[in-house]
Formats: structure tokens, sequence, C-alpha cells
């Protein structure tokens, strides 16, 4: 088992939240991997590691910082991302998906215990806590796991971060539906983001009376299908899992072009070099819905930026193959 494995049969809700830890971000003094998912996903496969046969300290790793994006804020003295209290949060989350944590074979309370008391239990708090608080603690016959749970729960170091790269199937490569009703493709494996950098970097000068904006790393994606074309299978996407048979395609990037259109926008945007990678991928989602693709011939690239303030659904697309091959 892994961290993989556990996402896996996770129920489509659960499986929404943890993905949207990417959006949290982390003091790099704490955590010099990255976000609250990359932290999660190391702690979790630690917890599957060292603690093989402990089924409550694995969903307690899988678990305890789910509740940070939604507690996420920026400490005004330090300007450095904080989630105060993610742990309440977390363990509304263990209440919420106790039948899940059952069929894992684990006890909801102990994970709950575990989490609830796992930012208590570090040096900086425990220390200076009075010994009236302490006590309840380490008399709960599970304060054994707790501090098990606590050699597992740090910092990422080198050689987990390059492991975090082999993931992309699973997390920096998601197929997302909630960029409305259209299915996307969102782009965070490590090599593609460099490629986009690349592209921000060499990117001309703004055409005349323009300011362009570029998109948030959270919204860099592939449009798969538009809107429009998607929304009469809004339904049958809604739950869509992809299953294990269809695997994500590497995206290739070609050129970047500047985009014109007569209403005034402009969007830069790079081309896709394996086109029919990317339409293999659609054509086989929409088999497993029971439908054809409804865009069979269109022109897959990635909008860099835009004239619009870097909102995603207000750059170009309907872009060609014209538009970007010179």
């Amino acid at each position: 088992m892994s961290f993989k494995s556990l996402y896996q049969q996770s129920p489509p809700e659960l499986k929404k939240i943890v993905i949207d830890q990417w959006k949290a971000k982390q003091n790099p003094k704490y955590h010099p991997e990255g976000n609250t998912l990359k932290h999660i996903i190391i702690v979790t496969d630690r917890a599957f590691r060292d603690f093989p046969d402990n089924k409550d300290i694995q969903l307690a790793a899988y678990f305890h910082d789910l509740g940070k994006l939604s507690t996420y804020d920026i400490n005004p003295k330090t300007g450095q991302p904080t989630a105060y209290q993610h742990e309440k949060e977390s363990v509304n989350l263990i209440n919420k998906f106790d039948s899940f944590i059952k069929q894992q074979g684990a006890d909801p309370e102990i994970v709950k215990y575990i989490v609830q008391n796992h930012m208590r239990i570090k040096p900086s708090t425990w220390d200076v806590m009075k010994t009236s608080k302490k006590d309840p603690i380490i008399n709960d016959p599970n304060y054994q796991n707790l501090e098990k749970f606590s050699t597992i729960d740090k910092g990422g170091i080198p050689e987990e971060f390059k492991r975090m790269q082999k993931l992309a199937g699973i997390v920096t490569e998601t197929v997302d539906k909630t960029l409305e009703t259209k299915l996307g493709l969102l782009l965070k494996d490590p090599s593609i983001k460099t490629s986009i950098d690349s592209l921000i970097k060499d990117m001309p000068a703004e055409p005349k009376g323009s300011t362009m904006t570029k998109l948030s790393d959270d919204k860099i994606h592939i449009t798969l299908t538009s809107i429009k074309s998607s929304k009469p299978f809004k339904d049958k996407l809604k739950d869509f899992q992809l299953p294990e048979d269809i695997k994500f395609p590497n995206v290739e990037l070609g050129n970047a072009e500047f985009v014109y259109r007569e209403d005034g926008k402009i969007t830069y945007v790079a081309a896709v070099k394996n086109q029919n990678d990317i339409k293999e991928f659609v054509d086989k989602i929409y088999q497993k819905i029971g439908e054809t693709n409804p865009e069979p011939n269109r022109f897959f690239h990635i909008t860099l930026a835009n004239n619009q303030g870097g909102d995603p659904f207000k750059s170009i697309g309907n872009v060609e193959k014209s538009d970007l091959i010179k």
C-alpha cells in the first residue's frame, strides 16, 4: 500500500479535498517539500513504510493536514503561509469519512486522537505545555501511536522530492471538473512547469496598448473539450474517476505565439506537440462514459497569459493550428 493506492480507493469527494491541498502553500522553513499535498504524500508513504501493520497511523497520515486549505492564511508578521488550528478541520473530515476509514481497517477514534494532537506534540508546543494539559494526552491508551506518528510528520528530504516527480499520473496531472463544466487537464508536473516558465520568460514584448497577465500555476491547463461541447455530458462527467487502464499522456510543448481576435482579446498560447496522444486520451474518457468525443478535431494548446487579467475563462478558446504553426 502507498499514498497512491489509498487515494485511488478514496470516494470522489475525498479525492477532491486531497488533490485541492496542492493550493495550500507551506512555510519552506518547516516544509521544503512545498505545498500541503506534497507533504501529505510524503508522510503517508512514510507511514506505510515505517508502520506497515498500523492502519491507524496510516490513515492519520492521510488525513492529518487535510484541513489546511480551508484554514490557509498568510501570517502578517512573517509573511509566510499558516493554517492555524487546521487539525480541527481535519478532525471534521475524519468524522465525515469515518466509514471509509473503517473500510481501510482503521479506528476513526484513534485516527482522530492522533490528528487532533499532532500539532500539540511538536517540541515548540509540547516543551512549554502545562503538565495539566499534557496528562490527558499522555494517559490516553493510544499515546504510543501519537509518538510514532510524530517521527514521520516532518518536512521532506531531497530523495523524497525525486519520488514526487514520479507521482505525476495521480497528483501532478489531474482530470479536473472544477473548471465549471469544462474538461481540463491541469498541468503541474515539474518538467512541464520548467517548459512553461521558459516560454513565459521568452514571451515577446507586450502588444502595444495591452497588459499581459500570466495565468496562475493552478490555472495552467489543457482544455480537452470546451464548456459548450462537454455541457451535455455534465452529469456523466461529474463523478467520473479516471480508471487505471487510461494513462495520462506526457505533454510535449511546442512554440508559443500571441493570438488575436477582433473583440480585442489577446492570448499568449503554446502549442501542444503530441496532438494525437492527447486526442486518444480524450477519446478514451468519452468512451468510458458511453459517448463520443464531441470535438474530434480540437487543436490542443495551453494558455500562458492574456490581456484579461489572467482570467482563464476570458482567454481565447477557439485557437486553431494556423494561429500557432507559422
